[in-house]
């Protein structure tokens, strides 16, 4: 695998420590899905994406949509809390931005999620002629 491919690896399994997702009480999806059943992790690509660091380096940046619920009259807001701080405790990488609870859409259905968008160094070799 590829810098980029190993960090979204190794989110995904660091999110499989958290003891609700071992229960299987909530579910991980390490990329993008078109339909969850909550509450379920899924792994994004921030944007930015990659921040230049030097010649080979880069701020790799991934978020991890924490998905509690469908959007009903109970938002599951508590339920959002504790995904966020799970993946604030399990995700050994720095959370450079926590986005408040915000409707989020998948393959047309709304959800109640946040975002916790995670950054890490990811060298990417260059060949140069």
């Amino acid at each position: 695998m590829g810098a980029l491919a190993d960090l979204r690896a190794a989110v995904a399994a660091s999110l499989g420590d958290v003891a609700e997702v071992a229960s299987g009480a909530w579910a991980v999806h390490p990329s993008v899905v078109d339909a969850v059943t909550p509450p379920a992790f899924m792994l994004v690509w921030a944007d930015p994406w990659l921040l230049a660091g030097s010649a080979c380096t880069y701020d790799a940046r991934l978020t991890v949509v924490c998905v509690s619920a469908r959007l009903e009259p109970d938002p599951g807001v508590e339920t959002l809390e504790l995904m966020v701080t799970a993946v604030l405790e399990a995700v050994p990488l720095p959370a450079v931005e926590v986005l408040p609870p915000a409707p989020f859409d998948i393959g047309g259905v709304h959800y109640q999620a946040a975002r916790v968008t995670v950054r890490q160094f990811v060298t990417v070799e260059r060949v140069v002629p």
